[in-house]
């Protein structure tokens, strides 16, 4: 298959839309390079967290489902490093898989032409 086959999908269904909430949110765990919760600020997070100033670390290890990673080198919105520690810290890790296309990126798991593969 190739790209332009999937051009008319591409453009029915792109962009998918995200909250602004959800892109603040992601800005703020590459800052902070901490997985945790959204930080409303240090005004309002003590409502929002029992009192604490800094929102919580989300509890990696209470993920007792089994957990498959399906990641690529060259994705721009998910660092092999990240997935690599994320890994580490899940406790029923079933299956942990680096695509091998060097290019691999984020969007190719929907699009790529190898994606099927």
């Amino acid at each position: 298959m190739q790209f332009q086959d999937l051009l008319e999908h591409i453009k029915a269904t792109s962009p998918a839309g995200a909250s602004v909430n959800q892109n603040i949110h992601f800005c703020q765990e590459y800052n902070s390079k901490k997985f945790r919760k959204f930080d409303y600020s240090i005004v309002r997070n003590p409502y929002e967290y029992a009192g604490a100033l800094f929102p919580p670390n989300y509890k990696s290890a209470n993920a007792k489902d089994p957990v498959m990673l399906y990641y690529g080198a060259n994705d721009w919105m998910c660092d092999v490093n990240d997935v690599r520690k994320l890994r580490d810290e899940l406790p029923n890790m079933q299956l942990d898989y680096l695509v091998p296309f060097a290019k691999w990126a984020h969007l190719d798991f929907i699009w790529g032409t190898e994606a099927k593969q």
